[in-house]
Formats: structure tokens, C-alpha cells, sequence
């Protein structure tokens, strides 16, 4: 009996067991245009991807620019609505520079790994993150190599007792947490959380996503 076979066998247990416990996902399918479904669970909970603008402005470069890169940004898909839109948003903050990613998975995750990077930092980083932070976030930790010191969620008492315990260890601080949290939309204390950081010598990274 070959493997193929036995596999399938396991799979069709594996669904059959999903599916007898109510566990089998399905995808929906939503249409937007339904006069009776207000959607509040998506990342477009304002309705900005349908609005005549935006729709506009997408149609309008789509028109000009084609409807993809054909490429990644690094080899050869920065396009100038890419700069132009950058420089912008680096103008609106106030920084040097802006990147733009697509998915905030990837923003996370990517910019996490690179700032934690102890070839660049020189040492072993401390990470001192929320421990109901984002998935992405806690990716990015895992592809730096990192290990987080988690602290209890929202209790800032902790994270300072955290940031006592190793005072004594080398190596860049950095606290991470989210602004606003995605699952329940409770809020971190920023202030008190920038406060923390100064006075620990910590940079503070915030996911602003929401």
C-alpha cells in the first residue's frame, strides 16, 4: 500500500473529526452591497475601500501604473506612486523616511525582525512585550531570534518590575506592545508606557494598526 493512500485516509479522519466537533471553517461569501449587513469585523470597518474617492483614485491608477507591480519593491516593483506616497507620509509625521508595506502581518513582522537583529544591534536585544500582543509581532520576535519577556496584559506594574529584574544585562531594551488591541479594543496607557521607557533607557515599539 502506498503512502498516498494511508495520507489520504488520515486527512478524510482529520475533516471528519472537524467536522462532527462544528470546527470545519468554511469560507462566506459577503456581498458588500447587501442593504441589511453592516460589517464591523473586517479592517475596513469605516467603509473606506468603497468610497467614491478612494474607488476613483484606484481606478485612475490603475489606468496609469497597471494593476501590479509585476515584481517585489527590492528588485524592481517600486513604482513612483510608491515614493510619492512615502514621502508623503513621512512629511505627515515628521521622520526621515516612510515604508509602506501591504499586509500589517508583514509590516510587524519584517520591521520587527530587522530592528531586533543582533548583528546590527551589536548585542543580545531585551524585549519586553505584552503578552496579548499581535501574532505578527510576536513572528517578528521569532525570526530576530529573540526570546520576549512577556508581561501580564495591560499591567505596566509588571513590565517595570520586568525591566528591574534584568537592569543588569547588557544589550539594547526595547518594549512592544500594541496601541489599541485588535481582538477586545482595549487600549494601552502610551504615556505611561513612553514614561517607562525613558526612564529604563527602552526603546518603545507601538503597532498602530487599529
Amino acid at each position: 500500500m502506498g503512502a498516498a493512500p494511508v495520507i489520504e485516509d488520515r486527512l478524510a479522519a482529520l475533516l471528519a473529526g472537524l467536522e462532527a466537533g462544528h470546527a470545519l471553517r468554511r469560507t462566506r461569501v459577503h456581498d458588500p452591497d447587501d442593504p441589511g449587513v453592516l460589517n464591523v469585523s473586517s479592517n475596513d470597518y469605516l467603509g473606506l475601500s468603497r468610497h467614491p474617492l478612494v474607488v476613483e483614485r484606484a481606478c485612475a491608477f490603475a489606468r496609469r501604473w497597471g494593476a501590479g507591480s509585476g515584481s517585489s519593491r527590492l528588485i524592481c516593483g517600486t513604482l513612483p506612486p510608491h515614493r510619492d506616497l512615502e514621502e508623503r507620509l513621512a512629511a505627515f509625521k515628521g521622520t526621515e523616511a516612510a515604508l509602506v508595506f501591504g499586509p500589517g502581518f508583514t509590516a510587524n513582522s519584517s520591521m520587527l525582525a530587522a530592528l531586533l537583529d543582533r548583528q546590527v544591534l551589536g548585542a543580545e536585544p531585551l524585549v519586553f512585550a505584552d503578552k496579548l500582543n499581535h501574532a505578527s509581532m510576536h513572528e517578528g520576535c521569532r525570526l530576530a531570534g529573540v526570546k520576549q519577556l512577556r508581561y501580564r496584559h495591560l499591567d505596566l506594574d509588571h513590565l517595570e518590575a520586568l525591566l528591574a529584574k534584568h537592569a543588569h544585562l547588557p544589550g539594547p531594551r526595547f518594549i512592544v506592545s500594541e496601541t489599541v488591541f485588535s481582538m477586545d479594543g482595549d487600549q494601552a496607557d502610551v504615556p505611561a508606557l513612553a514614561a517607562l521607557a525613558a526612564r529604563h533607557g527602552a526603546f518603545l515599539y507601538l503597532d498602530e494598526a487599529h
